[in-house]
């Protein structure tokens, strides 16, 4: 959500842009969905969907849907999106197929539509400068004036890009609503009565639109680790404090974890000394500075990343960088064309297309950027999508306006350093009396079917399979392992702490 890395396009391209190129096409909607084997247990299709839903006559998208049927019995379809904006959805689908947990993929079948402008649905991917972009790394000795004005410029490029790549039309048509829209027009290409709906981040305001438009066509819905419904509340300070403070927590826990290969000097010092050797030898074995940066990332994230972070990062003080650049590989989002979804404009185009949350003017960006660092400097330095150079920029996402009767579990950790929990508690409210909010009292972005906590799973499973909602205001605990000796005379001496686990968070 915090936009730490701008793209760059390399240049503007002139040429006009084909059918093929913009993602839209001239032809009519689909009437049937027609499936094919894309994998064990798997099978996918692509859809024709109007370009634009008050003139279905304008031309389409082509939309990429994935699908694991249930592996024992179907008792209906469980429609998933991961948040973003900017990522396709057929490796959630597959992944939780796969190994998501017995209660819902033996029960329901899992089903993704890549949202238009991502994955294979018209991807958005006008940056053909990528290794550049990866390669870059923000300098702070000038008061962050070169980084800004160098985002502002490629921002720029891109803009031109990706308007002469896929045309204004089709880029403002990449919006929540559009692709909650898409969700209904796939529902009904299936024959399915209802769906049931899991979004994470981003991907529950897609669920909160759907609700709101198509109350009759929801089952039961999740919203994980939910965004703002009101945009104008987003302050980028307080996600920078948020930020920070996630990382000061992941520092204290490698303190308070007594085999914490990095307690000295700290997790953060080592971090900061791995960086600088980054920043002169460029690598450490396979180990490069994005690989770094995004293993480093994961600490506001994931609760208990320090206890795989804390030995990758010693290994690499010894010279061994080969299980950070692992660890920060598994953050990549490979593109089905190749490249990254990371550094395709797909999350941008989302981002200005919808003109709501982290939407910035360029103007304000060097400002932004020397705020959030004064106040997250192990964070870093970030600012918005500076989407006044876009070509297409809407009015907003739609906020909730829920009248139906399915119930809508709203999930949120407490200390959630990406969406904190007051967004949740807010939705809730707004989605009225068939929404309930459920709070895990832990850290970490998107809790639900994570392993993180079986107590919010347990009522996620009731939900999702038997229609009943979670009694509002339902808290889990956090649970963790503590390692205890018992000596002659009684005393109990913590001998460990699991970081991200309760004794860590008790401090």
């Amino acid at each position: 959500i915090l936009a730490i890395v701008a793209l760059s396009s390399g240049g503007a391209v002139s040429a006009t842009a084909t059918d093929a190129e913009t993602g839209a096409t001239s032809g009519t909607p689909s009437t049937t969905i027609e499936w094919e084997p894309c994998g064990p247990g798997n099978e996918c299709a692509i859809v024709q969907a109007p370009l634009d839903y008050s003139d279905p006559g304008a031309g389409t998208v082509d939309l990429h849907v994935a699908r694991h049927r249930a592996n024992v019995e179907s008792m209906g379809s469980l429609f998933v999106n991961p948040g973003g904006p900017g990522y396709g959805v057929e490796d959630m689908v597959h992944g939780f197929g796969q190994y998501g947990p017995p209660p819902i993929n033996d029960n329901l079948d899992l089903v993704g539509i890549d949202p238009r402008g991502t994955g294979k649905s018209g991807l958005v991917d006008c940056n053909v400068n990528v290794e550049e972009d990866m390669a870059y790394e923000v300098t702070t000795d000038d008061g962050l004036a070169d980084d800004t004005d160098r985002a502002i410029s490629d921002f720029t490029s891109l803009a031109e890009t990706c308007a002469a790549e896929h045309g204004t039309e089709y880029l403002a048509s990449l919006t929540t609503e559009n692709a909650a829209r898409d969700m209904e027009f796939v529902r009904q290409l299936m024959g399915e009565e209802q769906i049931s709906f899991l979004g994470q981040s981003y991907g529950t305001a897609l669920g909160w639109v759907y609700a709101s438009l198509f109350p009759e066509s929801v089952r039961s819905m999740v919203l994980d680790a939910p965004i703002t419904t009101d945009p104008s509340t987003l302050e980028i300070e307080d996600q920078a404090r948020r930020f920070e403070q996630a990382f000061t927590r992941a520092d204290a826990s490698c303190d308070l974890w007594s085999e914490c290969p990095v307690a000295e000097p700290g997790l953060l010092e080592t971090i900061e000394q791995v960086r600088n050797e980054l920043s002169v030898t460029g690598s450490i074995g396979p180990l490069d500075g994005y690989e770094f940066e995004s293993a480093v990332w994961a600490l506001t994230g994931i609760p208990v990343i320090v206890r795989d972070l804390a030995p990758a990062l010693q290994m690499a003080v010894d010279g061994d960088g080969g299980m950070l650049a692992d660890m920060g590989g598994s953050f990549f989002t490979p593109l089905p064309g190749g490249g990254l979804a990371e550094y395709s404009a797909a999350g941008p185009a989302a981002i200005c297309a919808d003109g709501g949350l982290d939407v910035g003017v360029s103007t304000q960006i060097l400002d932004e950027a020397q705020r959030t660092f004064a106040l997250a400097p192990n964070a870093g330095p970030g600012w918005r999508a500076p989407c006044d150079l876009w070509p297409a920029q809407g009015n907003g996402i739609p906020e909730p306006a829920y009248n139906g009767t399915a119930p809508i579990a709203v999930v949120a950790a407490r200390h959630d350093a990406v969406t904190p929990h007051e967004w949740a508690v807010e939705l809730a409210d707004a989605l009225g009396p068939n929404a309930s909010l459920v709070t895990w009292e832990g850290s970490g972005h998107a809790t639900a079917f994570s392993g993180a906590d079986y107590c919010i799973d347990g009522h996620l499973f009731g939900l999702l399979l038997d229609g009943v909602l979670p009694e509002d205001g339902t808290t889990c605990a956090q649970r963790g392992f503590v390692g205890l000796q018992w000596p002659d005379e009684g005393e109990v001496v913590v001998d460990g702490v699991t970081p991200g686990g309760t004794a860590d968070q008790a401090g």
